[in-house]
């Protein structure tokens, strides 16, 4: 009896450790991707650190690429999600605003969260997003379209051999409404 007592103890302890590890997982992974740019997930730049960044490129050369822009939403939604535009020609150390454009076709106000990646990946250390409606929940009526934008600067920094980039937002439903 008393080893089947030391037997639940240890699977209630590995269970215990295992459930603790699972809310562990998505901050470890953001860490990760942050550090390694890894999933392509992009930086964030205030505006005082855009103006110094801004003083800091003065007499370097921009140069010019092309961002590829791609949109996707959860097929379950039932929601349009797109970019304004497909494709645009950036310089580096520039700042631009693009667009994705969204439409609730639910009958029903959704709550909504966008995703960004970005392709390569090592490109991700260099596009810098000063504001985005990634960075915020989304509540959209029944029925509703929204132009959301999306200011961001690519470094200067960018590698020579980055001459194009996609950025992808994927749309997700938030299921908690009230938060």
């Amino acid at each position: 009896m008393k080893e089947k007592s030391k037997l639940a103890l240890k699977l209630t302890v590995v269970a215990c450790a295992m459930f603790g590890f699972s809310f562990l997982l998505v901050p470890l992974y953001d860490v990760l991707c942050e550090v390694t740019g890894l999933n392509g997930k992009t930086g964030v730049i205030d505006e005082a650190s855009l103006v110094q960044n801004k003083r800091a490129s003065i007499g370097r050369p921009t140069r010019s690429l092309t961002m590829e822009l791609i949109a996707h939403a959860d097929p379950a939604m039932n929601w349009d999600f797109r970019p304004e535009n497909h494709e645009l020609q950036l310089e580096t150390g520039k700042e631009y605003t693009i667009h994705y454009i969204a439409k609730n076709k639910t009958g029903k106000p959704m709550t909504v969260q966008a995703a960004p990646s970005l392709v390569p990946a090592r490109a991700a250390a260099y596009l810098k997003k000063i504001e985005c409606f990634c960075f915020e929940k989304q509540l959209l009526a029944a029925g509703e379209e929204r132009k959301m934008p999306a200011r961001i600067v690519v470094d200067s920094n960018l590698p020579p051999d980055l001459k194009r980039i996609t950025l992808n937002y994927t749309l997700f439903a938030v299921k908690n409404q009230n938060s």
